[in-house]
């Protein structure tokens, strides 16, 4: 009981900090008068990455959290146990859109010429 419980813990910690970490750098890629056109689809593609590496996963995995305590506490309960199910379903449908979009976004991207962002 004791080695599950340090492994929540463990996981917990470490895989909100392993994400976070790979959210580093500015979002604006110049400053000033020296922008130009080129520049929004490179401010559209780091928005998109910080969206998709550092917001997404850790909000998904927050709600399979939510619905897993759901389950844990439902005991007999039918009305909480179908509360974990919604909250798992989801995290799982949100998570699929959110990627099904960057494919999308990425596509269009290309398409306009941007491909090299």
């Amino acid at each position: 009981m004791k080695k599950q419980n340090l492994l929540i813990i463990a996981s917990l910690v470490l895989i909100p900090t392993s994400v976070l970490a790979i959210c580093q750098g500015p979002l604006v890629p110049c400053s000033g008068a020296e922008c130009g056109l080129e520049d929004i689809f490179v401010l559209i593609r780091n928005v998109l990455n910080f969206v998709l590496t550092c917001l997404a996963p850790i909000f998904g995995t927050l709600l399979l959290i939510i619905g897993g305590i759901y389950f844990l506490f439902a005991g007999p309960d039918p009305e909480m146990i179908e509360k974990g199910k919604k909250a798992i379903t989801a995290a799982i449908i949100g998570l699929l859109i959110i990627y099904l979009a960057e494919a999308l976004l990425n596509a269009l991207l290309k398409t306009i010429g941007a491909g090299g962002v």
